[in-house]
């Protein structure tokens, strides 16, 4: 993953989107999810903003989050962008 600046609106919601457009495109080789710490790092957020996006992506079924383990992804994206469950 590469970094990337947001505009201030929505910055969650795009990060999230962006993160969800990585991961249908099989872009992240790891099951894991990089920590909070590290996206807000590599997209020049708070880890507020990245925890946030992160919280999307679970209410999206994207990734399940385990308390101090961190979020993985939580079905084949390849699955779910074809709408298979």
């Amino acid at each position: 993953m590469t970094g990337t600046t947001f505009e201030r609106r929505n910055i969650a919601h795009q990060l999230a989107d962006e993160l969800q457009r990585r991961l249908t495109e099989a872009d992240v080789p790891r099951r894991r999810l990089p920590s909070v710490r590290e996206i807000a790092s590599l997209y020049r957020v708070s880890p507020n903003t990245a925890n946030a996006a992160v919280r999307l992506l679970a209410q999206r079924n994207m990734v399940r989050v385990l308390p101090r383990r961190g979020a993985f992804i939580a079905v084949s994206c390849d699955e779910q962008s074809h709408g298979v469950a």
